[in-house]
């Protein structure tokens, strides 16, 4: 699990991470048609999805570290790579934060025995990671996962969401919340990723 510190925690993880999502496609079989991943049809195979993840992106990350204060921005890169025999996808991102050099790594995958994707991230600002789990939804183009991250305790933490929205074959956005006990949410991070 992932503890937050500043910057560090789930938002870095997942903020590059999220952009390089470990997504799992067709058993060594890279997708043709690219356009077909994202589609709103309903009966295309979970890990075929995954591969839009696939390829080099420019990031455009949003930290929203203070409530009500601007954001902190980073500009990065993501390599994403079908691993694994195709299984998952690997995201591998790069970004100047500040004086920090971040690189994050994700995986996603989907879980044949649950019918979840699910998702790992780790960064090199901290010593834990994160894992999350959730759906995708067709009509919105739009992979939803959550899970939960400790502090550095290992005693409390919060729950989190993330999602992973298609705007093209060409444009994916990710957004990190944190889910309150109240259930109401609060910004952590946005990430535009844009194909090379």
């Amino acid at each position: 699990m992932r503890i937050i510190q500043g910057l560090r925690g789930v938002i870095c993880p997942l903020v590059i991470g999220c952009s390089m999502v470990v997504l799992s496609a067709l058993a060594g079989a890279e997708p043709t048609v690219q356009s077909e991943l994202i589609t709103r049809e309903a009966g295309i195979s979970p890990r075929l999805r995954l591969g839009a993840f696939a390829g080099h992106w420019n990031q455009r990350l949003s930290f929203f570290t203070v409530t009500g204060a601007d954001p902190v921005i980073a500009e990065g890169q993501a390599d994403n790579d079908l691993i694994l025999g195709g299984r998952f996808v690997q995201l591998h991102g790069f970004a100047q934060v500040g004086d920090t050099n971040h690189e994050s790594l994700n995986i996603i995958g989907f879980d044949e025995a649950t019918g979840l994707f699910t998702l790992y991230a780790a960064d090199n600002m901290s010593e834990n990671a994160s894992s999350a789990h959730g759906e995708f939804d067709p009509e919105s183009r739009t992979f939803t996962l959550t899970g939960y991250v400790l502090d550095r305790e290992g005693i409390e933490g919060y729950s989190y969401q993330v999602t992973y929205t298609f705007e093209s074959i060409d444009r994916f956005d990710v957004r990190v919340l944190k889910i309150l006990p109240t259930g109401s949410t609060v910004k952590l991070l946005e990430v535009e990723n844009s194909r090379i």
